[in-house]
């Protein structure tokens, strides 16, 4: 038996935190723990990186210069 679940309830919650996510969200700002990501996932310079979840697109801008392409998909428009 399959379960459906409703993508409602959290595209609502993500879409009323959108304005302030830069701000509300701690490791946003954290340039250090970016910086840590980028290293870690070292793609190289050709490329195609995928941001899951992408929100504000902080990660995937993280990632301008260093890839191809950057795709960033996210629930919420």
């Amino acid at each position: 038996m399959k379960t459906k679940i409703s993508p409602e309830p959290s595209v609502s919650h993500f879409s009323k935190r959108a304005r302030r996510y830069n701000t509300s969200a701690h490791w946003v700002r954290d340039s250090g723990l970016i910086s840590k990501i980028t290293r870690a996932a070292g793609p190289p310079c050709g490329a195609l990186l995928l941001d899951l979840a992408v929100g504000t697109g902080v990660v995937a801008q993280a990632f301008k210069g260093r890839v191809k392409t950057v795709i960033g998909v996210d629930i919420c428009p």
